[in-house]
């Protein structure tokens, strides 16, 4: 079974993401999961999780852009494929994967998030995986009131957010993955 994971890949000096879990949930997901997908970043959340996922016995698949390359940001363990753009990025990891794993990230993370909702949204035959997004220190709290509302007053289906499961600890994504096995 394969997870797509999305997350910064790269974080400022001044970035404050001391205590958020990875190898915790690295472990947790690994019990479902034989394989991460994820975006080909060695360094931020991305790498990060990359090696907790690949210390615990699974294999990553990264998607690695050109400029991931050139800046010497590239991750070079398990499976690499490297693509023309985002687009392609976006489209590789999507395809085929049972869940998906959400962190704290910037545009880009939010970018491949809204992505895939709304292409499942106008295409629903296609499905949509579980969407686990970890709501650390409350990063996703506006994010999800805003997707709340938008159902609430209709300007978004509830098909097309019946997929996402927030969480706040590891003991709650547990639950989640339980519950969706």
């Amino acid at each position: 079974m394969r997870i797509y994971f999305m997350a910064s890949g790269i974080e400022r000096e001044t970035t404050r993401v001391r205590g958020i879990e990875v190898g915790a949930v690295a472990e947790l997901v690994r019990q479902r999961f034989d394989t991460l997908i994820f975006g080909g970043s060695n360094i931020g959340l991305m790498g990060a999780f990359a090696d907790a996922f690949i210390a615990r016995g699974g294999g990553v698949i990264s998607a690695r852009p050109p400029w991931l390359k050139t800046e010497g940001l590239a991750y070079e363990h398990g499976e690499v494929m490297d693509v023309e753009d985002l687009g392609e990025r976006k489209k590789l990891m999507s395809e085929g994967v049972d869940a998906v794993l959400c962190y704290p990230g910037g545009v880009g993370t939010w970018d491949e998030l809204f992505d895939l909702i709304a292409s499942r949204a106008v295409q629903p035959e296609l499905g949509c995986p579980p969407i686990y997004i970890y709501n650390w220190e409350k990063y996703y709290a506006p994010l999800l009131l805003q997707m709340e509302v938008a159902v609430e007053v209709g300007l978004v289906h509830p098909h097309a957010l019946a997929s996402v499961y927030p969480f706040e600890t590891v003991e709650a994504l547990g639950k989640l993955i339980s519950a969706d096995a």
